[in-house]
């Protein structure tokens, strides 16, 4: 793969998609033609996906369409993904784990990422035909009662691996400027209090945050259990080959090391209805929590109900920074006034201002847990 990563579409000629998937097409055989439609338009926010039909010089090569992924270049969204080093995540997602990852992505046939630049390029296999939702607000019982079976093994997959913690996975949350966070979260209460007005439980999660954003460490240490986190684990990063009942997952742009639940969380936030949450949640998580066991996770059930109500708090602060600083680049999914009832109405369910306002005792009591990990680890290798 000695093609450069590429910045536009301009850039994908017949050349250098040749170049790029030299790796996958029988040798001698070159792209003669490409035609391209952007897809995803209204709900990404921090890629240009386009759907390639290709030309080869011979008339049996396949696959005839493929999936190119380009970073953007411009914009708040930009912005933020930068100060976070988060611009070729998905790259390192596939070069270093892909091979491990025990669900099914999408088979990445191309991956050239720089990060001084900001440039990722993906040329991913293309999931049609599949079942997806677009702007559907919620899945169905069935499909939910899928997918969270298909995350749970996933973390189960990578639980407290020590391959996923390092630097190309840290938390999302780690930041260089908590002061500027807290600004950000500011702003975003200020969008919702003028677009939701009636989201009182909400925004007074949010103003609990902001009594303590500033004093959070720049590095937030994360205990055990910890996994490998989708992060941004939504209806419209799936899809559904109804054919052989498989889920499929993309788009692993924010995936990070952390709390399992926090997946739970951003799928209940984005995804189920809060009938479906009242009526079938503590069932949909017995379903998550007997998978991991089935995969030889030890894991209590009442902690998983402790660190969902964590996964819902930290996914409340995540929007609220959203809203404030990328307010017209969030995709209609957040910026609207249902998802805000919706996720005022969940933070209720959950009375998840009480966690909230436990946050600074539960940041000294993770890094704690972190120092005595390490140490009893060092012990351990000592007398071995």
């Amino acid at each position: 793969m000695s093609a450069p990563p590429i910045t536009t579409l301009e850039e994908a000629t017949p050349e250098w998609l040749t170049d790029a998937l030299t790796d996958t097409l029988p040798v001698g055989t070159r792209v003669t033609h490409v035609d391209a439609e952007r897809i995803g338009e209204k709900v990404g926010i921090a890629s240009a996906l386009y759907r390639m039909k290709l030309t080869y010089s011979s008339e049996a090569t396949r696959p005839t369409t493929l999936i190119l992924k380009l970073n953007l270049q411009e914009g708040a969204i930009h912005d933020i993904i930068a100060n976070r080093n988060l611009e070729v995540r998905e790259g390192l997602f596939y070069e270093l784990l892909g091979e491990h990852v025990n669900v099914r992505i999408a088979k990445a046939h191309f991956v050239a990422h720089e990060a001084s630049s900001n440039r990722l390029t993906l040329i991913l296999e293309d999931f049609e035909p599949a079942r997806l939702y677009g702007l559907d607000p919620y899945v169905s019982l069935t499909d939910a009662e899928a997918v969270i079976e298909t995350i749970a093994k996933h973390h189960a997959n990578f639980w407290n691996s020590p391959v996923i913690r390092t630097p190309a996975f840290a938390p999302v949350t780690d930041s260089p400027n908590r002061n500027e966070d807290a600004r950000k979260i500011a702003e975003g209460l200020a969008v919702i209090k003028e677009m939701a007005p009636a989201t009182l439980y909400l925004q007074q999660c949010i103003e609990t945050v902001l009594t303590f954003v500033a004093d959070v460490p720049d590095k937030v240490e994360v205990p055990r259990p910890y996994t490998l986190l989708h992060g941004d684990f939504h209806r419209n990063n799936i899809a559904f080959k109804d054919d052989d009942n498989e889920v499929l997952l993309f788009d692993w742009q924010l995936t990070e090391y952390g709390v399992p639940a926090q997946d739970l969380a951003n799928f209940m936030f984005t995804s189920m209805s809060m009938e479906t949450i009242r009526e079938h949640m503590p069932l949909l998580l017995d379903r998550y929590w007997q998978q991991l066991k089935d995969q030889g996770v030890r894991y209590g059930r009442r902690r998983l109900n402790r660190d969902l109500r964590l996964g819902i708090a930290l996914l409340i602060s995540k929007v609220s920074v959203l809203m404030g600083a990328i307010r017209d680049d969030v995709p209609s999914m957040f910026n609207n006034k249902e998802f805000l009832i919706h996720a005022d109405e969940l933070a209720q369910h959950y009375n998840v201002r009480q966690a909230m306002s436990l946050f600074p005792l539960v940041i000294r009591l993770m890094r704690l847990q972190v120092w005595l990990q390490r140490t009893f680890r060092r012990s351990e290798a000592t007398s071995d």
